[in-house]
């Protein structure tokens, strides 16, 4: 095929000035109402929302995060449509506000389906014969009109050829060949927001499915109130001038199917991001994950091992199946959004979204599969997730929810919102683990973007977890299937100045067991809540490439990394900082002297790593923290002897313990260092030396504690840690004390009387309350459950106790603890310990 190209006169000559582009991007692209469109222009205009504003009318979200990329209709922007008619060019004049020319072009052509973006796309095939060359010759018509009305054929300064472009972006190149200024092309998709397509039928199950009348009612509905949320928006603007750069192939037609192929690929990506892929029926997903070959195979081996029917083994994947599945109705969705409305009316002071990483996941590669692996420290975490994506235009993800919260309504709503469930363990339940699996595999088969919660439960301390790796390790095992090219890991802080159960988990640290999750319980919740939660916080990290990361650090390295990634952008609050102030002296009485000075010491530790700050965290913002705790009873203010303090003790202390926990990974290298560095007697030769291998034992012992990530160099050295040394070990001071307890603990350990790690807990606390009475542990906050429970994980790990699998008289298996092979050492570790803490050894009587 032979293509036109616009070639200058002169090799000399200068190229095209600002005028002379806009005169030609105007005759060959122009679009101008005439006065009746002008007018309906204007009304629409009324009605819909200017198109840099996004396409949702909901309420504003803190940074706007629901904004794309702002553009204008100037002379030098080019609109691209897939399909162009006259209600769609009037729509995007109206979302432009504007009634004059508007440039646009509809690619691909009338009569060519656009190109496939998800990888096996090929470019459209060129017609051939009599009808190709008919078509050619009325472009070519229609190309000469243009070429006439711009007064552009055969001038002295340019001259187009004859045999001119079969595609406008073919003109559109050429011209910005010849062009010093740079062309913006961008983008338009249509769709509405909140509505998404049905998939095609496959079965004629699924095409009855879509003739019910209850289904054509909830169709008819949805359109009917997504009416206003968007016809057009526009997706990820091109610099036409900076892409010539990096394609510089020579073939005008080829740029054009490049140009074609990337510009297609972000209108696809955007309309994932707003509609979702295509929604089956529930019954047809449930054939379509049962046809898992993988799964198929399974059952069969499974029906044989257990001696039963294939048919009663596919009986008992599709229960397993129906637990599992989700169900997404957005008309549930949308009213469910309205009731989250008025809960974060009355209780938040405003939700604050990171709008690169909203952005980021309506421009990623619509051949991507977007997971986010969350943070999780309240139930009201999948809600807030899918509020903000619903918020900000975007179809709520679908989220892997504990099978513990499918109770009525609860469940009900989750699931139409796109939550499905797992159990808490697969132990023993192979074809659940198989089903399940499937059912991941058809998630990322249809690019659905997913949350995983990557802790497995709520942080009961409100540090973050360690990571568990059952979920990523499906994910992974699909990736080795081929299921998908790769997955983008994006790390999402999900967080809150006051976490809704605080009270809830301050019980649990302090000794007290999980209730277990119900309707009451919920309310519990909500009567408890007796002051503002503050602000809201949804932040995103740094995307990963999941393969990567499997290839270089492994399952429990990747898990790590993602971990660290959410570390990275935990805001860091005024309420956290006041708490870690008040902690850090260590007694009861603080003064204020003692407290501004920590606070101070900690704000200029934040500034010189610059780590991510909410908008109150500065000195009057913690110290206003002081007071809406000191509301709360948490803090009393007190005057002695003239000067002014505060009071903390008792369950007080608790509750800054865990609002301290929340920011600690940003403190923790340097933390470390600093409790290395305490260890070290003025006089030790090789200070360097014995600091590495305090530091080493130190990561050693709180390897079940904190998550050190592979990826991460030791960046402690580069901050003289002596500056802030005393508030930077009051961080870890409870932690040593915590551990301390529990490794005396183990002293009462009996080989012949194996004990549950519940009752080793119980003596733990008991223990705790003795060395507190005897002041060898100085901190009331430092006995903590969940610090225990992770102690006795490090310490199996040390060799000090092991696991005993032992049966009951009933034929049931526990896990018991007993002594381990390196139980002698236990005294050397305490002494250790104590090292840290500047203890000295009790004398023996």
């Amino acid at each position: 095929m032979k293509a036109g190209a616009i070639e200058p006169a002169a090799r000399t000559e200068e190229k095209l000035d600002y005028r002379e582009t806009t005169d030609i991007v105007q005759s060959f692209f122009a679009w101008k109402p005439a006065p009746v469109s002008a007018l309906l222009v204007r009304l629409f205009s009324r009605l819909m929302r200017p198109l840099e504003q996004g396409t949702y009318r909901g309420r504003a979200l803190g940074g706007e995060p629901h904004r794309p990329s702002w553009v204008i209709a100037s002379p030098l922007t080019v609109f691209v449509l897939p399909e162009t008619g006259r209600r769609h060019k009037l729509f995007l004049a109206a979302r432009l506000r504007s009634t004059g020319p508007v440039n646009i072009i509809q690619d691909p052509p009338v009569g060519e389906k656009a190109m496939a973006v998800s990888g096996e796309g090929k470019a459209p095939k060129r017609k051939k014969g009599k009808q190709a060359r008919a078509e050619r010759g009325r472009k070519q018509s229609k190309m000469a009109e243009k070429i006439a009305r711009a007064g552009l054929a055969r001038t002295g300064h340019r001259q187009v050829e004859e045999d001119v472009y079969e595609h406008d972006l073919e003109a559109l190149i050429a011209i910005q060949r010849e062009s010093a200024v740079a062309l913006t092309v961008v983008p338009i998709i249509r769709a509405f927001h909140q509505l998404t397509p049905d998939a095609p039928a496959t079965s004629m199950a699924a095409k009855f499915y879509r003739f019910r009348p209850l289904h054509l009612f909830r169709k008819t509905t949805n359109l009917a109130r997504t009416v206003r949320t968007a016809r057009v928006k526009n997706c990820r603007p091109l610099i036409l001038l900076s892409w010539l750069d990096s394609n510089t192939s020579p073939d005008l037609c080829s740029q054009a199917d490049a140009l074609r192929m990337e510009l297609m690929g972000n209108i696809e990506s955007e309309r994932r991001a707003m509609t979702g892929p295509p929604l089956s029926p529930r019954r047809e997903v449930k054939r379509r994950v049962l046809a898992d070959p993988m799964l198929s195979a399974y059952m069969q081996e499974y029906a044989l091992r257990e001696g039963m029917t294939r048919e009663a083994a596919i009986a008992e994947a599709r229960e397993y199946l129906e637990e599992i599945a989700s169900d997404y109705r957005v008309g549930v969705a949308r009213y469910f959004c309205r009731v989250v409305d008025y809960f974060f009316d009355k209780f938040t002071d405003g939700l604050e979204v990171d709008r690169e990483g909203i952005r980021f996941m309506a421009e990623c590669d619509s051949r991507s599969r977007i997971v986010l692996a969350c943070a999780h420290k309240s139930y009201v975490d999948p809600l807030l997730i899918g509020y903000t994506m619903f918020r900000c235009g975007m179809v709520p993800p679908q989220q892997a929810a504990g099978l513990n919260l499918n109770f009525w309504p609860v469940g009900w709503l989750l699931r139409h919102s796109g939550a499905f469930y797992l159990r808490r363990k697969f132990a023993g339940e192979t074809l659940y683990r198989e089903v399940f699996s499937a059912y991941v595999r058809y998630l990322l088969a249809e690019n659905y973007t997913s949350v995983l919660f990557i802790e497995g439960t709520r942080s009961r301390d409100g540090k973050l977890q360690k990571p568990k790796t059952g979920y990523l390790g499906i994910l992974a095992e699909s990736l080795r299937m081929g299921v998908c090219g790769d997955i983008t890991l994006l790390p999402v802080y999900l967080g809150y100045d006051k976490v809704p159960e605080e009270s809830a988990h301050v019980r649990e640290m302090a000794g007290g067991r999980k209730v277990s999750e119900s309707m009451k319980g919920f309310a519990r919740i909500y009567k408890s809540i007796n002051t503002r939660l503050g602000k809201v916080y949804v932040k995103f990290g740094t995307p990963m490439s999941m393969k990567a990361l499997l290839g270089e650090h492994g399952l429990k390295g990747t898990a790590e990394i993602v971990s660290d990634g959410i570390n990275r952008v935990t805001p860091v609050t005024a309420r956290s900082l006041a708490a870690c102030a008040l902690l850090a002296p260590g007694t009861t009485r603080v003064s204020a002297a003692e407290f501004e000075e920590a606070a101070g010491s900690l704000l200029r530790f934040c500034e010189r790593r610059r780590l991510p700050m909410a908008v109150d965290a500065d000195l009057d913002g913690v110290k206003a923290a002081v007071e809406w705790l000191a509301r709360e009873g948490h803090v009393v203010p007190e005057e002695r002897d003239g000067e002014n303090g505060f009071r903390v003790e008792g369950y007080g202390r608790r509750f800054l313990e865990y609002n301290k926990n929340i920011q600690i990974g940003h403190f923790l290298p340097s933390a470390l260092s600093a409790v290395a560095a305490r260890s070290m007697a003025p006089g030790d030769d090789d200070l360097q030396d014995l600091q590495e291998d305090a530091t080493g034992f130190l990561r050693r012992l709180f390897s079940q504690e904190f998550v050190f990530s592979p990826a991460r160099a030791d960046e402690a050295w580069k901050l003289d840690h002596q500056m802030y040394s005393g508030v930077l070990c009051s961080l870890l001071d409870s932690y040593l004390e915590a551990y301390l307890v529990a490794c005396a603990a183990l002293g009462d350990l009996d080989l012949e009387k194996p004990a549950s790690t519940e009752e080793v807990v119980e003596m733990c606390f008991s223990t705790g309350e003795r060395m507190l009475e005897k002041g060898v542990i100085l901190r009331e906050e430092s006995p903590c459950r969940v610090a225990f429970k992770n102690a006795l994980k490090s310490y199996r790990e040390m060799g000090l106790v092991e696991e005993r699998l032992v049966l009951d008289d009933e034929g049931g298996e526990s896990v018991l603890l007993v002594p381990g092979e390196s139980f002698d050492e236990r005294q050397a570790v305490e002494d250790r310990i104590r090292s840290f803490l500047r203890r000295e050894a009790p004398r023996p009587a």
